[in-house]
């Protein structure tokens, strides 16, 4: 059964939390930190489209663990209104093993995709959008977790594909605009640094948000009779 997502107040809730801890911000903020000393020695990445492709599935699963301690930290915000980096990195020791399994799974399936023909990779990113949510609150083990993404989106197709477009689309908004930013020397580059972790803060509280709604049992509605 589809459920309407408010996503608009998802939106609201994540900024606010991202105004109240900041810190959520810095997981994805380290991981574009750990690439860029070698974005910045690949002078020309076209001449080398291996050596492309190696930097940007490394980017991306760097980027996929990164959100996973977020979502972790916004877990904690959505059931504590709370949270701290203690939450972070003590989540990302317990759940280490599945958080790299998955953080080296579904962004190699997701980028073979868009390499080959682009629609596919975007599929597979929209059915694979709930799995470290589903591991941060389930406990569920990598491929328990893809199963569980698959299984969501299939039985919530029209509202997971309008929020997945709706990510994607603000994250190609977001990107571009990062691209100008960072032609200001120095500055330029640190303030992306930093929206893209704030960007991926408040993706992490929508999507942990989404979850926990979409696996909610539904009522049911009673008759006129009460029954």
């Amino acid at each position: 059964m589809n459920r309407l997502l408010d996503l608009k107040a998802l939106i609201h809730e994540g900024v606010e939390a991202l105004k109240k801890y900041n810190s959520l911000a810095v997981p994805g903020i380290i991981a574009d930190l750990a690439v860029l000393p070698v974005l910045i020695a690949l002078r020309n990445p076209m001449e080398d489209l291996r050596m492309l492709i190696v930097l940007v599935l490394a980017n991306m699963s760097l980027s996929f663990f990164a959100f996973g301690t977020t979502t972790a930290m916004a877990r904690e915000y959505t059931e504590r209104g709370r949270t701290s980096l203690n939450t972070a990195a003590f989540i990302a020791k317990r759940l280490a093993p599945t958080l790299l399994a998955l953080s080296l799974l579904c962004p190699l399936v997701v980028l073979t995709g868009i390499i080959m023909y682009v629609l596919p990779g975007m599929i597979a990113g929209c059915f694979l959008m709930y799995a470290i949510p589903s591991v941060i609150a389930d406990g569920l083990g990598p491929y328990e977790a893809i199963a569980q993404s698959i299984a969501m989106v299939r039985g919530n197709l029209a509202v997971s594909a309008r929020l997945f477009a709706a990510i994607v689309l603000s994250a190609m908004l977001f990107g571009v605009f990062g691209m100008f930013i960072s032609l200001i020397p120095v500055l330029g580059l640190l303030a992306n640094l930093v929206l893209q972790g704030a960007y991926m803060a408040v993706v992490s509280i929508v999507l942990f948000r989404a979850y926990k709604t979409l696996k909610k049992p539904v009522e049911p509605v009673a008759d006129d009779d009460g029954e």
